[in-house]
């Protein structure tokens, strides 16, 4: 497959780079998939990419060879791109978003000697040899990994980037090595300007909402990371509440993403808090601005300073909201075929309207109809086996980007629009579609436009209920010039415009298409796709809108998963509490299409139990009163501590629910390096007067709140809703405490035992320990029945067994019977 243009070109230099990072020591990336991050060094990461290498020497995978990637952004995804590039083979990249069949398409171009694929991507029927990404990240042994006998040459193809291929057939273009290294090393020499003054400011994280089948993407994740060095967070919702718990929580610097998730952040921020769309608050310095304006810096966090958008044009006024806020905004231009940056703003010296100077050996001048034209080092060698088109992209050895452009006095490059988009007025004149979208959509009920045409502007709307469009476009011409007024318009009534899954650009050839054949039934989410996500649920059953969950047999942690599934798929945030409410499949469709909503009260889950004071107040308290008060009258013996001895957290102890001794007895039997890394779930429900204080007395509050404050604190005990909502925001806080190194207990049951009886084990344990990818130990309890019954008011002496069994790990979507498991081995103890 190798089409190497100059075959004795020097080696590839990115393998010297690649050698340097893997000698940093520090955290490269952060990987949440919605339940729990997981951190990965340099050299963790390094270890994946080299079994991985030797896996592809194994499989028979050469230099030369292709290797087709089509998964969600992982530790797995960015080690996969660093073994490629290592062993000389090429990567094809496919986006995460994409269908099974353009998969198989591009497969079919590429000629893929190996798939990888991630773990939301559905089974592709291939003879090719299919990988999993979990398995790469699971694989750490280089023992029989030797030199590369031919290393990669500058020349050489390093990646083919497929279009999407939507309306034609996917075309490849053909990234070389040296390709990427034109961009790498201008930025490269620009960080090392400033690197000296970096110190106080780390460690720096940046959160890559990107996704890595765009090059610029991968840049933000493997190439430009290890400069700084700087580690790259992953995450699997794109809500606005999640991207800000995440920057907050995660103390991130800098946001990587498309224009449309700058757009969604506004509008949560200008949601939370309307004193940012007061004009008078946006006037005077800086720092005073920021001053005024600190309520949304505590709620991004207060690390927080930078947003870098690419992949589309992102509107001044998003630009200027956020500039106004106090914050840096940081625009790239570029293209796939541009590998891919042609222009970027200095982070220091960032001109507002423009996307920055071009890169140091990039060459760009304007064509004399408008269209940008670049010229350099990043610039492709062509499509692949598309002779024809790579000569159409060519001129004189400029390559044509298709948009508009123009440049200020200083150099900084201005994109008006796409060539191929834009109209042209039978005078003449230029109207370049984005002006009268926005335009458009500011516009009251109007929930987006298209804008499409030949010669006459067409606008296509998608309306709030009620909204009379002759009025908008009424309304919308009075702000427009003579030659940007709107002619005709179309309704659309198919749901959301189309729009790409990663940069959100509109389609605007797919709009256009079902205009002409008079349908707009198009747009997610849409109700075939919601659908296939229920028969996940109810495999086989004939679903409607109709349909009720009740009828598809949906738990409530069926609800929650589906839920987390609805936020990944559809890429918006959705509120648990309305969420739990909702009845049938169109209630589904109408949360997944209603955007980001702030919940009315989330969980307040503590935090403070964490802190160096609670955890040396914990040291004293517990070894010294709180389990030798125990001791007294639960006489205890331990057997099965050996099966933790080998053990690493964190981990899960799954035990019988017999009495309120039951925390401390089991904490009085645990070995030392484990009692004290312990967090205990309880019952939100038996604390009900604290979370829920108007329906209670005076003295029930003050009571239930007490033993709420004294359990968090001396036992690091955490609320688990077992019949309200929020089960998932549980998890996630469950998946915080995996994350920091803190093992959960947890009483499978629910409820304490009348006579030591075990209970059947609530499904919850299985989905928990599937997620945290956490092991579980199982504990039996027998005899704390008799020294504190759940009726009884003081404790009686007695002898108390407390069996420590095997670790168990649990994998899969059947919660009950993973539940089952630990049910079997808690009895079986």
């Amino acid at each position: 497959m190798q089409e190497t243009l100059l075959p004795d070109s020097p080696p590839s230099k990115l393998l010297e780079y690649l050698d340097g990072a893997a000698r940093l020591d520090a955290e490269f990336i952060v990987d949440d998939d919605g339940y729990r991050g997981r951190s990965y060094r340099y050299a963790q990461i390094k270890s994946m990419a080299d079994a991985l290498r030797a896996r592809f020497r194994a499989q028979g995978v050469r230099k030369g060879d292709s290797a087709l990637l089509w998964g969600e952004s992982r530790a797995g995804w960015v080690a996969a791109l660093w073994a490629c590039l290592a062993e000389g083979i090429i990567l094809v990249p496919v986006d995460p978003q994409s269908s099974a069949a353009l998969a198989l398409r591009i497969a079919e171009k590429a000629q893929p000697k190996i798939i990888l694929i991630g773990e939301r991507q559905p089974p592709l029927e291939s003879a090719t040899p299919i990988w999993r990404l979990s398995a790469v990240e699971q694989s750490t042994d280089t023992a029989r990994l030797n030199p590369t006998p031919d290393p990669p040459a500058a020349d050489d193809i390093a990646e083919i980037v497929f279009t999407s291929g939507t309306t034609a057939e996917p075309k490849g273009v053909m990234i070389t090595h040296r390709n990427l290294l034109a961009n790498l090393e201008p930025v490269a020499g620009e960080i090392a300007k400033y690197r000296k003054y970096a110190g106080p400011f780390l460690p720096l994280r940046i959160l890559n909402l990107l996704p890595l089948s765009h090059l610029f993407g991968q840049s933000l994740a493997l190439l430009i990371p290890p400069l700084i060095p700087a580690s790259v967070v992953f995450i699997a919702s794109t809500g606005a509440r999640e991207i800000a718990r995440q920057l907050q929580s995660r103390r991130v610097s800098a946001l990587v993403a498309v224009p449309k998730i700058l757009e969604v952040l506004r509008d949560f921020v200008s949601h939370q808090f309307p004193e940012v769309n007061d004009a008078r608050l946006a006037r005077g310095p800086w720092p005073l601005r920021w001053w005024r304006f600190r309520r949304v810096h505590r709620l991004l966090g207060w690390k927080f300073w930078c947003f870098i958008s690419g992949g589309a044009p992102l509107a001044p006024e998003v630009e200027q909201f956020w500039s106004r806020l106090g914050y840096l905004v940081v625009q790239g231009y570029g293209l796939t075929e541009t590998a891919p940056i042609v222009t970027l703003s200095h982070p220091f010296h960032v001109r507002e309207g423009t996307v920055g100077k071009p890169l140091a050996g990039v060459e760009v001048k304007i064509a004399g109809d408008g269209e940008v034209l670049v010229r350099g080092g990043n610039v492709t060698t062509g499509y692949y086996h598309a002779p024809e088109a790579t000569a159409a992209m060519f001129e004189d050895g400029w390559f044509h980007t298709g948009d508009i452009g123009e440049l200020d006095s200083e150099g900084h490059l201005l994109i008006r629009g796409r060539k191929k988009e834009m109209i042209v007025t039978p005078e003449g004149l230029k109207v370049f579609p984005e002006d009268v979208e926005k335009t458009l959509n500011q516009i009251h009920g109007v929930r987006d436009s298209a804008v499409i045409g030949k010669d006459r502007v067409h606008a296509v709307l998608l309306l709030d209920s009620g909204t009379a469009p002759d009025e908008v476009v009424r309304e919308a011409n009075q702000r427009l010039e003579d030659h940007q007024k709107i002619r005709s318009f179309s309704i659309w009534t198919g749901g959301e415009l189309p729009r790409t899954p990663a940069a959100r650009k509109l389609r605007r050839s797919e709009i256009a298409d079902a205009i002409a054949k008079g349908s707009s039934a198009s747009g997610p989410p849409p109700q075939n796709e919601l659908a296939a996500l229920l028969q996940k649920y109810a495999p086989g059953r004939a679903i409607t809108p109709e349909t009720t969950l009740d009828e598809l047999g949906l738990s409530s942690l069926d609800r929650v998963q589906l839920m987390m599934d609805l936020e990944q798929k559809f890429e918006a945030g959705i509120d648990e509490r309305a969420f739990s409410s909702t009845q049938t499949v169109a209630d589904l469709t109408k949360s997944a299409g209603s955007g980001e909503r702030v919940p009315p009260e989330p969980i307040k889950f503590p935090a403070y139990n964490r802190g160096w004071i609670a955890r040396a107040v914990r040291r004293v308290a517990l070894p010294f009163w709180l389990l030798p008060l125990a001791r007294i009258f639960a006489h205890i013996r331990v057997s099965g501590r050996e099966h933790l001895e080998a053990l690493r957290g964190p981990v899960i102890f799954a035990s019988n629910h017999q009495s309120h001794f039951d925390v401390p007895v089991i904490l009085a039997s645990l070995p030392a390096r484990w009692r004290y890394r312990v967090a205990t779930a309880m019952a939100k429900e038996f604390f009900d007067a604290h979370f829920f204080p108007g329906s209670h007395t005076v003295r029930e509050r003050f009571v239930n709140s007490l033993w709420y404050r004294l359990s968090t604190f001396f036992f690091n005990a955490f609320p688990i809703p077992q019949r309200q909502a929020g089960a998932g925001e549980a998890i996630r806080y469950m998946g915080e405490l995996a994350e920091q190194g803190w093992s959960i207990l947890i009483f499978p049951e629910g409820d304490r035992s009348e006579h030591g009886e075990i209970h059947p084990f609530q499904p919850g344990v299985g989905m928990i320990a599937s997620h945290l990818r956490a092991p579980v130990v199982p504990i039996r309890i027998e005899g704390l029945d008799r020294v504190l019954n759940r009726h009884a008011r003081w404790p009686h002496m007695g002898r108390v067994e407390v069996r420590i069994g095997r670790p168990i790990e649990l994998r899969g979507d059947s919660f009950a019977e993973l539940a089952g498991r630990v049910e079997e081995a808690v009895r079986e103890l």
